[in-house]
């Protein structure tokens, strides 16, 4: 027995397990009572995070894709995270936070399973959506008219505008434009 404490009110720590807390109480003339409480003290599980679904945009029909898992946001109050596993198909394909994995290219889920040090675990599924990549469509407009006059033959300054273009995969912000004649 190790003394934790003194005094009719206490505050100790106590580690994940399974404790026996005794109290001895002693009045004036050295009589003593005890009593004794189990206290159980559970881990809190971690909580799994495998990042926000994933489409991937292939071109052609490749055998598999490429995907960059991300368990990074995946926590742990009361400790630490000591081990990411990653399955498809209740297969293991790979362990760690941010692991690159090759998958067939087809839609698929994948979990990732978190452990933490005190062999509390909890998981959580990534959706990959595989689709076929489609070409943008380029639209294309000459301010002010497909006819321009030169004053005495001189060159003309005429503005081009692709800004109607879009890219039918939703990813309009990657398109990049080039104009040539």
């Amino acid at each position: 027995n190790v003394q934790a404490a003194t005094g009719a009110t206490a505050q100790v720590w106590l580690q994940v397990g399974v404790h026996q807390i005794k109290l001895v109480v002693t009045d004036n003339s050295g009589s003593t009572g005890e009593y004794t409480n189990e206290v159980t003290v559970q881990n809190a599980l971690p909580i799994a995070n495998a990042g926000p679904d994933q489409t991937m945009l292939t071109n052609g029909s490749p055998a598999t894709v490429s995907v960059t898992l991300n368990g990074g946001l995946s926590t742990d109050v009361n400790g630490t995270i000591s081990s990411y596993v990653w399955t498809r198909n209740g297969v293991q394909i790979a362990t760690g936070v941010n692991p690159t994995v090759s998958i067939p290219a087809s839609s698929t889920w994948i979990e990732l399973t978190v452990t933490d040090n005190h062999s509390g675990t909890s998981t959580d599924s990534v959706y990959i959506s595989v689709t076929s990549n489609s070409a943008p469509t380029a639209t294309a407009w000459v301010t002010g008219g497909l006819i321009k006059f030169s004053p005495n033959g001189q060159p003309v300054q005429v503005t081009l505008d692709g800004s109607d273009s879009w890219d039918n995969d939703d990813l309009a912000s990657e398109l990049t434009y080039a104009w040539s004649r």
